[in-house]
């Protein structure tokens, strides 16, 4: 990133002589440059340079598919509810150590409701720690079955550093989207107490906010409530994602709807991003070469029942291989899983486009709006200015850094 003065900028705009700069590291380029074609070189070429996968190291496990909530926009609501046994427990710890190469391992615990099953967690760990893997781990949970013993043996035996938490909305609301199976409880103020002890053990917490037409203008209320109870709190990070973008289409068709969703989505982002309660990300140089877990060479999904896949959302389909097979994968489905939506119209000339790799398989791909777009563009410029205040702040520390040694 470059940051022109007034000057510079009003120099580009009039067309007048380029700054030398900005033509020699590709910022300003003729009009009639194909951008599209050198970018998808620019990629190829990246991915014939990436090391060889010597190892797998990114696991996404299932430990059950069983959980304590009833949502209903749930994408496992038809699944069969299965708990991953001790027998595959053993086995997933044993496939770990046999194909991580040596390497540190990344552990993601899925559900269902992870911690429905956390005997599986302390199988998993405890034989990655006697065999001397080094491992961290990160969970998706609706934070409900948390209480001291198990926030401590969670950052202690299973070196749980991150927990995303799913809201709906303000206590009423939260209660009756969540339909939890306990009676006579309040679910809501069990979660955020729930919130408040991790943070306090130093466990980081990203809030992920379901917005629809249901639950938009409850939403703004939570948000006054989460900074009002969360303010300063480190660690603590809050995001909005559309609810029908993953398989629940009910804004997603009617422009009006849709316009007005995003249009939510935006002020609530902002009122966490001005409070310091948004997800800053920093950009790198680092050429984005693929999508997600689906089409990277070092991550598999574990689901309970020991069938191994390529994407948490095929729970019951698609699998690539099984713990009992070893390595032997099934690399049609591998490469299925690699497979890329064709492009559109708008495509062409899309600023998005360096980082945009969709993939034909994915279940969360809702389509490409102006409105999603726009949302994206946002969420770009918001890490440009966070890699640019990073980039000054290192720079300062330095220089002070320097000054105070000895002439």
């Amino acid at each position: 990133m470059v940051l022109l003065s007034d000057a510079e900028m009003e120099s580009v705009r009039s067309g007048s002589a380029p700054l030398p700069e900005l033509v020699e590291n590709w910022f300003y380029v003729p009009e009639d440059h194909d951008d599209k074609t050198l970018c998808q070189q620019v990629r190829n070429v990246a991915r014939m340079l990436l090391p060889p996968a010597r190892g797998i190291t990114n696991y996404t496990i299932f430990t059950t598919t069983d959980c304590n909530a009833r949502c209903f926009y749930c994408f496992e609501k038809s699944t069969k509810r299965i708990p991953m046994s001790l027998k595959v427990a053993e086995k997933t710890a044993q496939f770990i150590i046999g194909y991580c190469g040596g390497k540190e391992v990344n552990l993601s615990w899925f559900g269902g409701e992870p911690l429905y099953n956390m005997e599986a967690i302390d199988i998993i760990c405890r034989r990655l720690e006697e065999r001397g893997i080094v491992f961290y781990s990160k969970m998706i949970s609706n934070g409900y079955l948390f209480d001291k013993e198990i926030v401590l043996k969670a950052k202690e035996n299973w070196k749980l550093r991150h927990v995303q938490i799913t809201l709906d909305g303000t206590e009423e609301v939260y209660n009756k989207v969540k339909a939890y199976i306990y009676k006579g409880v309040n679910a809501f103020r069990r979660v955020i107490e729930n919130v408040h002890l991790l943070l306090e053990a130093g466990i980081a917490v990203s809030i992920r906010l379901n917005i629809d037409t249901y639950n938009s203008d409850d939403l703004m209320n939570l948000s006054r409530f989460l900074k009002k109870d969360f303010y300063g709190k480190k660690g603590f990070h809050v995001y909005v994602h559309p609810l029908f973008g993953e398989n629940n289409h009910y804004a997603v068709d009617d422009p009006v709807r849709r316009k007005d969703l995003f249009v939510k989505m935006e002020q609530l982002q902002d009122t966490f991003d001005g409070a310091g309660m948004g997800i800053d990300s920093l950009y790198t140089h680092f050429i984005k070469t693929n999508c997600c877990m689906a089409d990277h060479p070092t991550s598999l999904a574990v689901f309970s029942s020991g069938q191994l896949g390529k994407c948490e959302h095929y729970v019951e389909e698609k699998f690539v291989g099984h713990l009992d097979n070893g390595d032997v994968f099934d690399q049609e489905e591998v490469a299925a899983f690699r497979q890329l939506h064709p492009e559109i119209e708008e495509c062409d000339n899309c600023p998005l486009y360096p980082d945009c790799i969709r993939l034909i398989r994915c279940a969360s791909f809702y389509g490409c709006y102006p409105e999603s777009r726009n949302y994206t563009l946002r969420e770009l410029r918001s890490g440009m200015r966070a890699s640019y205040y990073a980039k000054i702040n290192n720079a300062k520390i330095e220089v002070s850094t320097e000054e105070s040694k000895p002439c």
